[in-house]
């Protein structure tokens, strides 16, 4: 590649790293806009711009590190990590020199660059080993290994720093695997039959699904097979009662309601109503007709008038670090802190304590998050079941025998098998990293 052209994409680069790395927006939205106004780059332009973006955003903070060490600006972090990314596909030297036009970098601060970047980086800790090795925050692996070996901890976070495959779920209130695999080969995508879920499907290789007829027909949806779990462990029965308490962009809710086959009441509820995003067409396309939204304080005052005690599932997606997301959001990890995550468990726990009310005696009360750490997940539950005594938990390994629909359960009822509570993790079950816990009211 001649100078020119490098200093062009290098240029390119670097205006699309800047909301990322200076102003914390997520990376997929910052790269949207981006791309909208730069029509005139070409498709491989675009690909050597978000793999070095998202590349550098996995690899930065092990960058920080041995730039602290030999005592460089933090000012240098950003694009010397840029230039380590693209040294391993372009000639050095002429990056150099790129980057001493776009910098100005004099030869010396190059020395410099390069002895921080070879030498060998000293951790004081078992946490900053491998937080180093990984290019996580040293907090985060601390934060892990409450919970898990330090060997475990490394293979966790070396997954996070994966691309995700694309999970799928079907949508069986209007079709089935065998036909949505047909017609999704006949639009040039090979996928194949989830893990855990029973309609799950994953494609390997990123594919414009959204632009298939298979989901413009509202045959399936884009969903991580551990959100589909989530479902599955609900076990909702049709015709009865369910409100989804934190329901987000609703992939949930038309699981549960898909799961029911259109019968009885799905009452979505989000206190953020802006988080709905597209619900109304996602709900379209499905053809259920078993979803109510409840998208306004007034509408949720009018169901709480009515359902208190009376609902025979609520589910709590509880706001949570989302650490367990990172391989569909590696810039997250640049953006989430300790202080934080610091007063989520008060938060988790309060929410709980609101939504159990809608609980009629019998009923259940599902906690989950996409969180991997423990005070987030099981920590919480206990010390609900402590201040609640009217509840108890039903092992999720007891939740997965009993579904009755007429699917095959067996790897949802394997996974399960002698677990209280359900932790999902990326690096052992290619998922999501969610956590579950089914609590019933006692009758």
């Amino acid at each position: 590649m001649n100078n020119k052209k490098l200093t062009f994409l290098i240029s390119h680069i670097f205006e699309a790293a800047e909301p990322v790395f200076y102003e914390q927006k997520p990376a997929d939205v910052a790269l949207h806009y981006f791309f909208k106004k730069k029509k005139y780059l070409g498709a491989s332009d675009r690909r050597i711009i978000s793999e070095t973006i998202y590349q550098a955003i996995r690899t930065i903070l092990r960058t920080m590190f041995h730039l602290r060490q030999q005592q460089l600006g933090e000012n240098l972090t950003v694009p010397v990590c840029i230039y380590a990314v693209l040294s391993e596909k372009y000639n050095t030297q002429e990056l150099k020199q790129c980057f001493t036009e776009k910098f100005r970098y004099p030869e010396h601060l190059w020395q410099k660059i390069d002895t921080a970047l070879e030498t060998e980086y000293i951790p004081n800790s078992e946490a900053e080993n491998i937080a180093y090795h990984t290019a996580f925050p040293v907090w985060f692996a601390e934060e892990l290994l409450r919970t898990y070996s330090a060997p475990e901890v490394v293979q966790l976070l070396t997954v996070l720093n994966q691309n995700a495959k694309v999970h799928l779920r079907i949508n069986t209130y209007l079709s089935d695997a065998e036909r949505v695999l047909k017609s999704l080969k006949k639009e040039g995508i090979e996928a194949h039959k989830g893990n855990i879920s029973p309609d799950s499907l994953i494609i390997e290789k990123r594919k414009p699904v959204f632009a298939t007829q298979t989901f413009k027909d509202g045959l399936i949806e884009m969903q991580d097979e551990g959100s589909q779990v989530v479902a599955w462990l609900v076990n909702p029965k049709a015709g009865k009662t369910v409100l989804d308490a934190c329901a987000g962009g609703g992939g949930k809710t038309l699981h549960l309601a898909t799961l029911m086959k259109g019968k009885g009441k799905v009452f979505a509820y989000e206190p953020n109503a802006e988080r709905f995003g597209n619900i109304k067409q996602r709900i379209r396309r499905s053809q259920l007709q078993n979803i109510q939204l409840l998208d306004s304080e007034e509408k949720f005052k009018k169901f709480t008038e009515k359902y208190i005690a009376q609902a025979d599932y609520v589910l709590v997606d509880a706001p949570c670090s989302a650490s367990g997301t990172l391989r569909r959001n590696p810039d997250l990890k640049l953006r989430l802190t300790k202080e934080q995550t610091k007063n989520l468990p008060e938060v988790q726990l309060n929410i709980l304590q609101e939504y159990q009310k809608f609980v009629r005696k019998g009923g259940r009360l599902v906690y989950v998050t996409c969180s991997l750490f423990e005070r987030e997940n099981q920590e919480v539950v206990e010390k609900f079941l402590s201040l609640n005594p009217d509840f108890k938990c039903i092992p999720v390994s007891e939740v997965a025998k009993e579904i009755k629909l007429p699917v095959d359960t067996t790897a949802l009822v394997s996974l399960t098998e002698n677990h209280k509570y359900l932790q999902l993790l990326p690096h052992i079950h290619d998922t999501d990293g969610f956590f579950i816990a089914v609590l019933e009211r006692k009758s």
